[in-house]
């Protein structure tokens, strides 16, 4: 059986630069986010700070990263 360690959460605002045929992407990178917060309230979250961006939000990403050991 597996165990998770070090477990981390990164969100990731994506948000569209430029326009027309030049629309390109940028990612808005927040770390620490506890690892046991729920989707509902990272997306919640990410919708909040996209609201703040001045450009056109795409996407919200949640990552999540943990090293697996051996029991």
């Amino acid at each position: 059986m597996a165990t998770r360690n070090n477990e981390s959460t990164k969100l990731s605002v994506r948000v569209e630069v430029g326009s027309g045929d030049n629309v390109s992407y940028k990612n808005r990178a927040f770390n620490h986010i506890a690892p046991n917060t729920t989707d509902d309230n990272v997306l919640s979250f990410g919708n909040r700070l996209g609201a703040l961006q001045s450009h056109t939000v795409n996407a919200i990403v949640r990552t999540d990263v943990a090293t697996l050991v051996a029991d």
